[in-house]
């Protein structure tokens, strides 16, 4: 299976463009948060009909700081469009079990350590047979995460990894940590800043 890395000058445009074939039809995204929000915010999405779309989290923190929240930080995507934001909660699940095998596009970054959504290098979810975990010691704060597994993101046909500029910088990493990616057997392409 090929894992192309593409350069890309423009997330925002790159993004839209792949967003803009689902101009009036139905779409479950899902979607990481961190960098990943900022290649989503382009104007033109007011401009397309996104009443089918339903918009569904990679991860989520646990936290008393909705300032923390990636469903508060994507705020400014979701008011550019008409679609239907699925939070990640624990009284949300149902519905992240329903969509599985039904994503249409999924944006995720990679952290610098080569983390996925709050799946982290060595964790002890790696091989989880759930579709959905929370997590109670993650490395990186706040502790206390739910996030999708890697049965989830082998469920999608094509992984997106979306890698921006952060702060004038190009990330030092590339691809998902090895103990993660002998395990992702879906397809998936990585943009990246040239």
């Amino acid at each position: 299976m090929k894992h192309p890395m593409t350069i890309v000058k423009d997330f925002r445009t790159k993004v839209f463009n792949m967003l803009e074939e689902y101009d009036n039809k139905p779409l479950n995204l899902l979607i990481a948060g961190g960098s990943v929000l900022y290649c989503l915010e382009h104007p033109q999405v007011l401009n397309l009909n996104t009443k089918q779309w339903n918009i569904y989290f990679c991860d989520e923190r646990i936290t008393t700081n909705p300032e923390d929240l990636n469903y508060v930080q994507a705020a400014l995507f979701h008011s550019n469009t008409s679609a239907k934001m699925h939070i990640l909660c624990e009284e949300n699940k149902q519905e992240y079990i329903d969509v599985y095998k039904k994503i249409d596009l999924c944006f995720m970054g990679i952290g610098n350590d080569g983390h996925i959504a709050s799946i982290f290098p060595n964790s002890s979810i790696l091989d989880s047979e759930n579709l959905l975990e929370q997590i109670n010691n993650s490395p990186k704060p706040p502790p206390h995460r739910i996030t999708v597994t890697i049965k989830f993101l082998n469920g999608i046909k094509k992984i997106f990894f979306l890698l921006p500029m952060v702060g004038g910088k190009k990330k030092s990493i590339s691809k998902p940590h090895s103990s993660i990616l002998e395990r992702l057997k879906t397809e998936y392409e990585v943009f990246y800043q040239g």
